[in-house]
């Protein structure tokens, strides 16, 4: 009797080993990592006569970059597309305006297309009535055809598009000329030459607003926005669809008593990040990261403040894994002055590095889409000056050298935490300080150092592990490579760790 109880506990410990050592093996949200900060690599800024915005940029198969938006040339005010070509270095190739007569016109997003010209979508109209305007153009920017979609009495905006795999395109917009309800989703299919093949609407009764969308793996379309179907204050909202704009799922994540909204979303490795924002009873706002595995589960999240608002603008993967986003920081929450502002995380959603921009003097500056270029930097374009009453902003393209050096890639915890260092260089790195400090949990009774000086092959990695200790409860751990500190929250499962 007395073998078969002992035989019983020991059971029991096996399994509740197991459970831990489940527990310790899964992620939880690191806080911030900071690292040194890369350089401007160079600044272009362009001028018209009037008000100038940049919206979007994408990167040429010659190297340099198209971006577009909209340029008031002549007055009464009524503003033009805009469509600029630069060469690598943001030299200005060729540009174009695209007028009509007697109502405005601008760009929200454009790509080059395969037959080497651009496509792109934006909104045409003025006041509280405007329609979806697609624009093809040539490897000159002249124009090709160009088609508009809505009533004329409604409200529609032009909001993404992308080429399909047919040559032709299809176009993502908000609409009131059709649907269901306020706003809702709007997708259109049109053929190489304009022609539309099909479209479909996407919501209910409430406020549904697309901002972003993307293709998936599968040849569909993972669209993010904004809902307020679940609670009526907003929330960030994401709709899976397939290739002929069918809904397959679509999820909504959010707090019933706050507002929150999602801005940009991009295809990663089995699933999907998410820019969105939220605001809080004060009126300040956030940024909020979000990744999604392919069915829209939410596998973590990251809420990032400043010191006053922020918004952002754009979302984008890069080759380390990590994220390059940019966006508005406000500077003076009574004038709202701001300074654009960039943001780098790594694949956990921690903090690497944040640069802002004031090139109007302290009055507005904002940053509208990033991408990281094919040479590892990131490239990105917005405005700056008074864009809101004497209308005299100017907009600038700019280059974000890609980072050098060691840094660190991943922190994860099971049997000790492990702290996994890559080097981004072309040569080996030598005498690499890497130090792991835990401390913490009941009592404050956790305190564990260890460091290691290692060396890293070039554009190679390696893991520094920090032995298993006994404690119980939240910890806080801290990586230290090379000086360059990053902090993370664990909690300590006895001999395991979560990180």
């Amino acid at each position: 009797m007395k073998n078969k109880k002992r035989k019983n506990i020991f059971i029991s410990m096996l399994v509740c080993a197991t459970v831990l050592m489940g527990a310790g093996a899964s992620l939880a949200k690191p806080t911030t990592q900071t690292s040194s900060e890369p350089e401007f690599e160079w600044i272009q800024t362009f001028d018209s006569i009037i008000n100038d915005r940049a919206y979007y940029v994408d990167q040429t198969a010659d190297g340099g970059y198209i971006f577009t938006g909209s340029t008031i040339v002549t007055p009464p005010g009524y503003t033009e597309l805009l469509l600029v070509k630069t060469d690598g270095n943001g030299e200005v190739s060729w540009h174009n305006n695209f007028p009509m007569p007697m109502i405005n016109l601008y760009g929200t997003v454009v790509h080059q297309t395969t037959d080497g010209g651009y496509i792109v979508v934006g909104s045409l109209g003025g006041a509280w009535l405007w329609d979806i305007i697609v624009i093809k153009a040539d490897a000159n920017g002249d124009l090709v055809w160009q088609k508009s979609f809505g009533k004329s009495d409604e409200l529609d905006h032009g909001y993404d598009i992308l080429e399909t795999s047919d040559g032709g395109y299809i176009a993502l917009g908000l609409t009131t000329s059709y649907g269901n309800g306020n706003f809702d989703l709007w997708l259109i299919k049109l053929s190489p030459d304009g022609t539309e093949q099909w479209n479909t609407t996407i919501g209910g009764t409430s406020y549904d607003e697309p901002k972003k969308f993307t293709k998936t793996v599968d040849g569909g379309y993972i669209i993010v926005g904004q809902t307020d179907a679940a609670d009526d204050m907003g929330d960030v909202w994401v709709v899976k669809t397939d290739e002929t704009g069918d809904v397959l799922w679509q999820k909504t994540f959010g707090d019933s008593n706050v507002t929150e909204y999602g801005v940009c979303i991009k295809t990663v490795s089995n699933g999907y990040i998410v820019l969105g924002g939220y605001q809080d009873i004060n009126w300040t706002e956030y940024l909020w990261v979000l990744r999604l595995d392919d069915q829209g589960t939410l596998l973590w999240d990251q809420q990032i403040s400043e010191n006053n608002s922020v918004f952002g603008t754009s979302i984008t993967p890069t080759t380390d894994g990590g994220y390059f986003i940019t966006g508005i920081l406000v500077t003076d929450m009574e004038s709202f002055f701001s300074d654009a502002y960039f943001l780098k995380l790594n694949h956990q959603g921690a903090r690497q590095w944040v640069k802002t921009l004031d090139l109007s003097d302290g009055l507005f500056d904002e940053a509208n889409c990033g991408i990281q270029a094919r040479d590892g930097g990131y490239v990105a374009v917005g405005d700056y000056g008074e864009f809101v009453f004497n209308r005299t902003a100017d907009t600038f393209i700019l280059k974000i050298e890609g980072e050098k050096g060691v840094v660190l890639d991943e922190v994860t915890g099971g049997l000790g935490v492990h702290a996994r260092v890559k080097n981004l260089g072309t040569t080996e790195a030598t005498d690499v300080d890497v130090t792991i400090t835990i401390t913490g949990g009941i009592l404050g009774l956790i305190n564990v150092s260890y460091t290691e000086t290692i060396s890293i092959p070039a554009e190679g990695d390696a893991t520094i592990s920090c032995k298993p200790f006994l404690g119980l409860g939240p910890i806080d751990i801290t990586v230290m490579v090379n000086g360059v500190t990053s902090d993370f929250e664990g909690k300590q499962l006895i001999i395991l760790t979560r990180v």
